[in-house]
């Protein structure tokens, strides 16, 4: 039986992860300059994003990033997965 109150002090050290984060990303679409654009949790004209980070049980950082735009549903935008090098 799982220690429900082990996963919670566990749990409790992630607690700063919550919340609305925004920041730079860097999009590259071919050959010269990435185009630099800000990346929020929020509305943008009729975009929005949505971000879900989570560590996986075999401890990799895993991103799934969602966009909707207007009425159409949230759609995968992109996922990634990484694991810390040896």
């Amino acid at each position: 039986m799982p220690d429900i109150e082990a996963q919670r002090a566990a749990m409790a050290k992630l607690a700063f992860l919550v919340g609305k984060w925004s920041g730079e990303a860097r999009l590259v679409r071919g050959p010269g300059e990435p185009a630099v654009v800000v990346q929020t949790e929020e509305a943008l004209g009729p975009y929005q994003t949505s971000s879900v980070l989570r560590i996986d049980e075999k401890g990799e950082w895993i991103e799934l990033h969602e966009i909707s735009s207007g009425a159409q549903p949230a759609r995968k935008l992109m996922e990634l997965t990484v694991k810390k090098q040896q």
